[in-house]
């Protein structure tokens, strides 16, 4: 069975998708490409209390990094993608290019934009912490102003 939920935050809102054990979906609910709830899905927020509160944390700075339940469906390049990406240190970034010559293929920067553009786990897998080679803001899920606030977020209580 697959549950959801959404929730507000200070920069919109949030779409969660999990299976009541594990969080297979946070997503910004201005993002294209969003999952749409199906007809068998439930709304339950209960099933979501400890993300919830994790992320409410991590926007009143005081989390982080984040310790939940979660199950991601990708490619094996989509997933080592995610990985580099969960490692970066909060308050701090990668560029697009540092995370391909991290996975091992510093050639593919247009790919790990892609990977890092569908990652399924926004904020929790910390995809506003990539930027350009130049350290400038590009493309983000939640819009640029959200990904500019979380930045300034995590600068603010790194």
């Amino acid at each position: 069975m697959i549950f959801y939920t959404e929730l507000k935050v200070p920069t919109g809102e949030l779409l969660l998708i999990g299976d009541g054990s594990e969080v297979m979906g946070v997503f910004w609910k201005s993002y294209k490409k969003i999952p749409k709830p199906e007809v068998d899905w439930v709304n339950d927020p209960s099933k979501f209390t400890d993300v919830i509160r994790q992320i409410q944390e991590y926007f009143e700075g005081t989390r982080k990094s984040f310790n939940i339940k979660t199950k991601s469906h990708g490619t094996d390049f989509q997933k080592a993608v995610w990985k580099i990406i969960s490692e970066i240190p909060y308050g701090q970034s990668l560029s697009y290019k540092q995370v391909a010559e991290k996975i091992g293929k510093p050639k593919a920067v247009r790919a790990v934009g892609t990977a890092v553009g569908s990652n399924p786990l926004c904020i929790v897998v910390p995809c506003q912490r990539v930027s350009t080679a130049s350290g400038t803001i590009s493309g983000y899920a939640g819009g640029i102003e959200s990904k500019r606030y979380l930045l300034e977020l995590e600068r603010t209580y790194a």
